[in-house]
């Protein structure tokens, strides 16, 4: 499949070049748009389905998928993926067992565990790995420790998920694109396009998945 990279000013007929290209696929059902959100997703199949009265086919479901559930089709349905709120529950308990004096807090609340969870779900969007980070982390001054405490934290966060046999978003996005690239991935049979659109940035997580 080729890649084509559509550019261009604000508001300069980029997106409605490419529902314009989805609908053209609509017929072979050989098209698929990939946005960032579920919203996204929402508004442009309001979009297209208003549409339809115009002649063009039924839209399908897998026509308009938001990243999420575009990975997760890509890797397996059925597999048992972390949410958000459970990987807040999870390093809840972690803190609980590691208790990171440099924190601040004898006891730690959710608000900071929420706090935690976020900043693993980020380094690991940014392909950083507990072995990266610990390249990277300061050996004094005032932020060591701190770092130091995350590093555990995040190193033990991912033991717990291989324990559990879980995954978590990053750990889905590496696994969608090994099938990708071992044509495992029975989403993309018969596809003749796939477009991307809406994302303000592309972290590495979506560049290795795309």
């Amino acid at each position: 499949m080729p890649l084509h990279l559509l550019t261009g000013p604000l508001n300069s007929g980029k997106t409605t070049a490419l529902l314009d290209a989805l609908k053209a696929s609509l017929p072979a059902q050989a098209g698929l748009l990939v946005v960032p959100d579920r919203r996204t997703a929402a508004e442009f199949r309001r979009h297209l389905l208003a549409d339809t009265g115009d002649g063009l086919p039924a839209l399908r479901s897998e026509a308009i998928l938001d990243w999420p559930a575009f990975v997760q089709k890509l890797a397996d349905p059925r597999l048992p993926v972390l949410g958000c709120g459970q990987a807040t529950l999870l390093v809840h308990r972690l803190l609980a067992e590691l208790r990171p004096s440099s924190f601040g807090t004898a006891r730690a609340s959710l608000g900071l565990a929420r706090q935690c969870s976020e900043t693993i779900a980020a380094l690991k969007r940014n392909g950083i790995t507990p072995e990266k980070l610990e390249l990277i982390v300061d050996d004094h001054g005032t932020a060591a420790r701190r770092e130091r405490d995350l590093l555990a934290l995040y190193a033990r966060y991912d033991e717990e998920l291989a324990s559990l046999g879980l995954l978590d978003e990053a750990g889905l996005v590496g696994l969608a694109a090994a099938r990708v690239r071992a044509r495992e991935a029975p989403l993309l049979e018969g596809l003749a396009a796939l477009l991307v659109d809406e994302f303000p940035r592309f972290a590495p997580c979506h560049i290795e998945g795309l």
